[in-house]
């Protein structure tokens, strides 16, 4: 027991060792730092007020008390804006480490008991926490395949969707092509039905003018009287019987025509 003790102590004071050099290396490089940032700082004070100087003579007379004065007026207030966002940058690296980290809420082992205590405390074995670790493993890459499965599924949708925009698109330029070759067909029928009406309707006024005058309307031939026999049966002289009036000359549009007295 004395020797486990002797143990122990001679592991704790190693332990506080390492942790005293730990801390002291912290503070060397948080020292380098600051040393670092201070430097660049009066650096950049240096450019700055080299940067003033030469602005301020360039727009002033060097030698006035004017000049000097607004000088050191700006190198004043180019310190303090300095020394503000130093003051502001240590307090929120002060915040950043006082703050306390969130406590990351992980999820319960399933640890699967086949007997029911009813205690205020359970002791489980580290085969039985092995066995609920490698269970929730198994559920986080289920889960993982599912939501992998899920994007290719929405993937697989949108190229689908994709496509049959595309056929959609194909199949109206098809339709557009064929109206357009449809009515460029009945535009060169047209042209040829009004090519041959046109050249029928010339043909038509060419023969006009060579088919001459009409030929005048001939009257009717006169009708001889008929003979009718009176007596008896044995002999009789025959007797002229009056024949009906001729129907009266007309035009093919139904107009009388005049029969000259020589024609009668």
């Amino acid at each position: 027991m004395a020797q486990a003790a002797r143990e122990t102590r001679g592991m704790a004071k190693v332990v506080r060792q390492q942790e005293r050099d730990a801390r002291a290396a912290q503070l060397a490089v948080a020292r380098a730092q600051k040393a670092q940032d201070c430097a660049t700082i009066i650096a950049q004070k240096a450019r700055d007020k080299a940067t003033i100087t030469n602005l301020i003579n360039q727009a002033y007379d060097p030698s006035s008390i004017a000049t000097n004065n607004l000088s050191e007026i700006l190198l004043r207030l180019q310190a303090a804006k300095e020394i503000a966002e130093y003051e502001k940058d240590a307090l929120r690296a002060a915040l950043h480490v006082h703050q306390k980290p969130r406590n990351r809420h992980e999820p319960p082992l399933d640890l699967q008991q086949r007997k029911a205590f009813h205690s205020g405390a359970v002791w489980w074995s580290p085969c039985k926490l092995r066995e609920a670790r490698f269970r929730q493993l198994v559920k986080e890459k289920e889960k993982e395949k599912e939501l992998l499965d899920k994007i290719e599924l929405k993937e697989a949708k949108e190229n689908n969707r994709i496509y049959q925009l595309k056929i959609k698109e194909a199949a109206r330029a098809a339709r557009e092509e064929a109206k357009k070759v449809r009515d460029e067909a009945k535009a060169v029928k047209a042209a040829e039905l009004d090519a041959k009406r046109r050249d029928r309707d010339a043909a038509k006024a060419i023969q006009q003018p060579q088919s001459g005058k009409r030929k005048a309307s001939k009257p009717a031939a006169k009708q001889q009287p008929k003979k009718r026999r009176v007596g008896g049966a044995g002999g009789g002289t025959l007797a002229e019987v009056a024949a009906p009036a001729p129907p009266p000359t007309t035009t093919r549009r139904g107009r009388a025509v005049n029969t000259p007295a020589k024609y009668r």
